[in-house]
């Protein structure tokens, strides 16, 4: 074993503490708060029934990149979580990417539906009972 592999290992052993402090898993480099992002949006469909007003807010989410995401958050450990994600096997990148996108395209094309097949708030259509 090399030395700069030595001192690699060394580095990940000190800097796995501080990841794991700041909720960033110290094994893949990759935080759990990108998942948020999306949560976000979920909720917000999740309460259309409740309040119709939601759906506004549900088609003003715009997606955001792992990068992203944490460059706009209030994170305490944003800059640790790019830097992590940066140095994270990229496999394990591409992998939470693919991951990412067909969430991207999910909550994108229910965004389309909803524009040409859902009543703004307010609109008579949430008033009335379904058609039998």
């Amino acid at each position: 074993m090399r030395y700069q592999q030595r001192a690699e290992i060394v580095q990940a052993a000190q800097a796995a503490p501080r990841l794991a402090g700041a909720n960033i898993n110290p094994v893949t480099g990759l935080a759990t708060d990108y998942l948020n992002h999306f949560n976000e949006a979920i909720m917000l469909l999740e309460m259309l029934s409740d309040c119709p007003e939601c759906r506004d807010e549900f088609l003003a989410w715009r997606p955001m990149n792992y990068r992203e995401h944490f460059m706009a958050s209030r994170f305490k450990g944003r800059d640790m979580a790019i830097a992590a994600y940066d140095a994270a096997n990229p496999a394990l990148r591409d992998c939470l990417n693919t991951l990412a996108d067909t969430m991207i395209a999910v909550l994108q094309a229910t965004g389309a539906a909803m524009k040409t097949d859902m009543p703004p708030p307010g609109s008579d259509r949430w008033l009335r009972a379904p058609a039998r």
